[in-house]
């Protein structure tokens, strides 16, 4: 928000526009948030409200990971960085 200062702190009062110049300002580095590593609550109080920053397919993951435990918790190839390959 500091790079934004024209946008509202509080998420619910944003615009279409400031999503768009959000998603723009730190779209790329949201895939690279360790996710699976917060808990249920944490995701819910601290990410959903911004879920509209996150792409459809991630969030299902996510979701999926919070709500069926059992569930894999790996990020899809398409979301790690260049990176990730090469660790290991």
């Amino acid at each position: 928000l500091a790079r934004n200062p024209t946008i509202d702190f509080d998420v619910n009062k944003w615009t279409k526009d400031d999503t768009v110049l959000m998603n723009s300002t730190i779209g790329k580095f949201i895939p690279l948030i360790q996710f699976y590593d917060l808990s249920a609550e944490d995701f819910f109080n601290r990410v959903l409200p911004y879920e509209e920053l996150i792409i459809r397919e991630l969030k299902q993951k996510i979701l999926k990971a919070h709500i069926l435990p059992g569930s894999a918790k790996t990020v899809p190839k398409s979301f790690r960085s260049s990176s990730d390959d090469q660790i290991g």
